[in-house]
């Protein structure tokens, strides 16, 4: 889990906590929780992206919040 937490999108607060945790299995749980949050958030913004490409009208698509 050490190793793979910088490379998928945790800010540093959440490495850190990932840091403190002695147990392997609480670390496997923070970044499951981040994934499960950080991957729909990543499949909208694929989607808006193919929408962008095949239109060009992007100025009226809701604000993405990451």
């Amino acid at each position: 889990s050490f190793d793979i937490a910088h490379y998928i999108g945790m800010t540093i607060q959440e490495e850190y906590e990932l840091l403190t945790k002695a147990a392997e299995n609480e670390r496997q749980v923070i970044v499951l929780n981040h994934l499960e949050r950080i991957i729909p958030v990543i499949v909208r913004a694929q989607k808006l992206r193919q929408q962008v490409k095949m239109n060009g009208h992007f100025k009226n698509f809701p604000k993405l919040d990451f």
